[in-house]
């Protein structure tokens, strides 16, 4: 049984972290973004009153910052691999 040189180990790992950290910077990126679409999408289903409230502009920007975690994956993808 032929054992991995220690560089190769050291390899595996480094690259183990940096699937770690790109996976935990997607997920933050994720929950960032819709973090602020689902409080105020709450309140709106509670207290429809807030719905008259809110200024139309405000809603928009709110739900279009939910769906900015998408074109920003494959640059945070792309940010990671840079590095390799």
């Amino acid at each position: 049984m032929q054992h991995k040189p220690l560089e190769s180990r050291d390899n595996c790992s480094h690259v183990r972290l940096r699937a770690l950290g790109l996976a935990l910077v997607v997920l933050l990126t994720f929950v960032l973004c819709w973090d602020t679409l689902l409080p105020a999408r709450t309140v709106v289903l509670v207290l429809p009153i807030m719905l008259t409230e809110v200024p139309p502009s405000l809603s928009h920007i709110l739900f279009l910052f939910g769906f900015f975690s998408v074109p920003l994956d494959p640059l945070l993808y792309g940010a990671f691999t840079l590095g390799c």
